[in-house]
């Protein structure tokens, strides 16, 4: 079953706009991402294929904008990391942790697509490290500023903040997506201990 209807009409480019990226997130959410194509993309909504260059430049285009929304709620959590250096850490790290956790529940599925396709989709992973470098570079600053300060030692802050963040995402795909009861505050306690313990000692 698809979106398309037997007729088309005319409609205001940002709701046709939208009708694109509401076909593609089904789309992703339920099928391997390679086997989403343009066309099929299309096919899903009441536009014809040639409408979709209206408004993107290609799939990876497509994959981009796909992500930008969920970005920029990511892009304001990080900054509760940031905050570490105005507040306490452990506070800050929780919050950030707990506003993460419900970014899964809202877009849970589109999330687990873009990570499953990353290994082999060159535009889903160029899609999802979008999402996830930013709040790498965050937290590798954060481990950068409390080894400076003495409070932590003898880690590599890169490398550590991205193990920290893969342990984070897969955490939140496996306990979140699809689950119908999930205690968003016990998941971030559990790998605040997790950051904490690895940080501090």
């Amino acid at each position: 079953m698809t979106l398309r209807q037997t007729t088309r009409r005319r409609r205001r480019p940002e709701v046709a706009e939208q009708e694109i990226l509401d076909a593609a997130t089904l789309l992703f959410s339920r099928h391997v991402s390679h086997e989403v194509s343009v066309s099929e993309v299309m096919r899903h909504t009441t536009l014809s294929r040639k409408s979709f260059y209206v408004y993107f430049k290609d799939r990876h285009d497509l994959l981009t904008r796909l992500v930008e929304p969920i970005r920029a709620e990511s892009d304001a959590m990080v900054e509760m990391l940031r905050d570490t250096r105005r507040g306490d850490p452990a506070a800050a790290g929780r919050a950030c942790l707990r506003a993460h956790a419900r970014l899964y529940l809202d877009h849970g599925p589109l999330l687990r697509a873009l990570a499953s396709a990353s290994a082999q989709d060159h535009d889903a992973k160029a899609a999802w490290d979008t999402f996830v470098d930013p709040v790498v570079a965050a937290l590798t600053e954060l481990i950068q500023e409390e080894t400076s300060e003495g409070r932590s030692r003898g880690l590599d802050p890169e490398p550590t903040a991205r193990a920290l963040v893969g342990m984070n995402i897969q955490y939140f795909l496996d306990q979140i997506v699809d689950k119908h009861h999930t205690d968003i505050d016990a998941l971030a306690d559990v790998l605040l201990t997790v950051w904490v313990r690895t940080l501090y000692g």
